[in-house]
């Protein structure tokens, strides 16, 4: 491996998905040893197997990215591989893009990153059975926004469909005028989990629709939605009729 590393990029593609050992442990290892140059890096790795069930990976990985503290960007692509705030304290991280990370994560993340961010692209899988204090730290991480960030132009959002987070969510719309791409997760853990299809979640993207019309956000230019949203064709026609960003 070449000695000032500043780039790294892994995607599996094992023709099997059983090994004696961890596959990854030896090239994360001697990776560990490039942290003061490396500041690109991106992996996709496969669900794998190993004697026992253990998930080696995980742990090595976890134990290898707290020393990455140069990194600028950071990308993790479709893996279930939980991180606490102390594994991920990167100053100059500036893309950040995680499929799988908890709310006050990325929060600590945010705090710590001294103004770098310009991307956060994150909660595709995300999970509230990781959260234990979901509204709260979903509200949190609102304010980190909008207190550290008022001029991201790349911003990924969960949130419940509580009145409040409606409310704090339109004023980060207001604060953060400079969003080109929004990426927006919604789970409220006590109506969904067996209710995807209820007329109250027509409800909720029906006032999130009205929302953005009203805000007038003129730089945003993508709208992704996640998971439980449900809109219905009415609300999509008047949305794509009165929008004007």
């Amino acid at each position: 491996m070449q000695e000032d590393l500043k780039i790294f990029e892994w995607e599996d593609d094992f023709k099997e998905d059983y090994f004696i050992d961890d596959p990854y442990e030896e090239i994360l290892l001697v990776l560990k040893k490039k942290a003061n140059n490396l500041n690109y890096f991106k992996i996709f790795f496969q669900h794998v197997n190993y004697n026992h069930n253990i998930d080696y990976e995980h742990i090595v990985l976890q134990k290898v990215l707290s020393k990455f503290y140069k990194l600028k960007t950071l990308i993790i692509v479709d893996n279930f591989i939980y991180f606490f705030i102390h594994q991920l304290r990167m100053f100059y991280i500036e893309i950040l893009c995680v499929d799988f990370i908890s709310i006050n994560t990325t929060s600590g993340i945010i705090e710590n990153s001294e103004g770098h961010l310009k991307k956060l692209l994150l909660f595709k899988l995300y999970d509230y059975i990781f959260e234990t204090n979901f509204n709260k730290d979903s509200l949190d991480y609102i304010h980190k926004i909008c207190e550290h960030y008022p001029l991201i132009k790349f911003l990924s959002f969960v949130f419940s469909s509580t009145k409040n987070h409606f409310t704090e969510f339109e004023k980060l719309l207001k604060v953060c005028q400079s969003l080109k791409s929004l990426f927006i997760n919604i789970f409220n853990i006590y109506e969904f989990i067996n209710e995807v299809e209820t007329k109250k979640t027509l409800k909720i993207g029906k006032e999130l629709l009205k929302l953005l019309i009203r805000l007038v956000l003129t730089n945003l230019r993508e709208i992704r939605f996640f998971n439980y949203f449900r809109f219905s064709l009415q609300t999509l026609e008047e949305f794509f009729e009165q929008w004007r960003g």
